[in-house]
């Protein structure tokens, strides 16, 4: 007899005699206090065979989840294994971005001799998107740090950044788990300090007595990776049980673009200017899957450089991009490349104010400066790109100044609005078309467009239609 049904088995008969001991009389001979005491008696005995039903099915899961990780069921894995079951978008998400990109994954952590269960990584790091950054500055995918990003090969200058090289990235983060392997000799140590860093998985296991088994040093663990780790645990499980979750198995017919070695084709560029649209345009070719295909250009442009840029196209373009070479890269010549200015932050600014001034808009400002919030602070320089000349930019103006540049625009009254919660100066700005977060500053005489908050009232000023 299977020893998982039979354990099943004793737990059933043990909780049976427990609650009903030796009363079997029938059921019609109770009183209707007897007969409601043994009704609550057979529930508690149905809630318990489920309880454990559901503990052995789940175990019996978990041992055959367990092919080349030692994967552990237990109350906080459970937790976190319902708590990402209820985030459907998140799940969702995930799913159909894993259609597109695990297939090279699954390629590349192969050839450098990595778990295919390690993939699933890329859902807790990134929700697998490229243009992740965090509010410490990782990056990618699988959020790189700038350091350890440069250790394992991956370039960056102003204008593309190779931590969101979907190629490269990949390749660096498996090359980074294996040396971490054969390290530890263990993946859920890997996992571990992945996210936390050698250095303290090193201490838990000190801390452990020396013991190097993710349950016995987790206390030791820092309090981050004592959800990290189970989170993991728990992502492989519900990705190997789509159908628990409501989702779709895209491994039996996936719609979308899928990322492989033989689907796309890298072509090295070196000193050489690059437009993304334009080449799109040159080759016929929807210019969305050039972008997705080259997340690590931050502009969709490249002036000239001497260091190489990996471009990516869909491998079914690459003999018309062959037969018409010359005259795409004769074409890219004539392209108007951004201006690179440094922008030093000023008190009571904000990124929509900033934004307003270079004509672009604050997720512009957050990609190009790897921003993972909106907080800024007071000397802080910024990198903004402009097709502007810098000639055309003046000098700061004062506050007469600018109040009487702007009198006459807006001498047509105003509206009232009353400061919500979560409300910022760019977002009221968008509901009122022609008015700029700047234009409420200098409206409402204001030194700081973070100073506003829930329940003040504030003037909108009106423009001529």
């Amino acid at each position: 007899m299977n020893l998982g049904y039979r354990t099943f088995l004793i737990c059933a008969l043990s909780i049976i005699t427990s609650l009903c001991g030796q009363d079997l009389q029938p059921l019609v001979s109770r009183s209707s206090e007897q007969s409601s005491e043994h009704l609550q008696r057979m529930t508690s005995i149905s809630e318990a065979l489920q309880k454990v039903d559901k503990e052995t099915l789940m175990k019996r899961r978990f041992r055959v989840l367990s092919k080349n990780i030692n994967f552990t069921y237990n109350k906080t894995v459970d937790h976190l294994i319902n708590y990402f079951k209820r985030d459907k978008k998140f799940l969702e998400r995930a799913n159909v971005r894993s259609a597109v990109y695990y297939p090279l994954f699954k390629e590349i952590f192969n050839e450098e001799g990595v778990v295919e269960e390690m993939i699933n990584l890329s859902i807790i790091e990134s929700c697998i998107s490229p243009k992740a950054v965090s509010r410490m500055g990782a990056t990618g995918i699988w959020q790189f740090m700038k350091y350890t990003g440069q250790t394992y090969g991956l370039h960056a200058n102003a204008y593309f950044d190779e931590r969101k090289d979907i190629f490269e990235s990949t390749r660096s983060a498996a090359k980074f788990m294996k040396d971490l392997y054969t390290k530890y000799e263990d993946w859920l140590l890997v996992v571990a300090a992945y996210n936390c860093g050698p250095g303290n998985v090193n201490k838990a296991i000190r801390r452990a007595g020396g013991k190097r088994d993710i349950w016995k040093i987790y206390k030791h663990l820092p309090r981050e990776t004592r959800g990290y780790v189970p989170s993991f645990i728990a992502i492989n499980y519900i990705m190997a049980h789509k159908d628990e979750s409501g989702l779709i198995d895209f491994n039996k017919n996936n719609p979308f673009f899928q990322l492989t070695s033989s689907s796309v084709e890298r072509i090295a560029v070196k000193n050489r200017q690059l437009s993304l649209s334009k080449l799109a345009s040159l080759l016929e070719v929807d210019k969305r899957l050039l972008y997705m295909l080259n997340p690590s250009l931050k502009y969709k442009v490249l002036p000239k450089s001497r260091q190489t840029y990996m471009l990516n196209i869909p491998a079914e373009c690459i003999a018309k991009f062959n037969k018409n070479e010359d005259s795409i890269w004769t074409a890219m010549s004539d392209i108007v490349l951004p201006n690179r200015f440094l922008h030093t932050v000023q008190r009571g600014e904000c990124l929509s104010i900033i934004a307003d001034k270079y004509n672009c808009s604050v997720n512009d400002l957050k990609t190009w400066n790897g921003m993972g919030s909106d907080r800024l602070r007071v000397n802080q320089t910024l990198v903004v790109f402009t097709t502007k000349k810098k000639s055309t930019y003046k000098p700061k103006q004062t506050a007469s100044t600018v109040a009487t540049k702007y009198s006459e625009r807006f001498n047509y009254g105003h509206v009232s609005y009353i400061i919500r919660q979560g409300d910022t100066l760019y977002g009221i700005a968008k509901n009122y078309p022609g008015i700029s977060a700047q234009n409420i500053m200098i409206y409402n005489n204001m030194a700081n467009a973070y100073k506003i908050k829930p329940g003040q009232t504030i003037k909108i000023p009106k423009v001529k239609s």
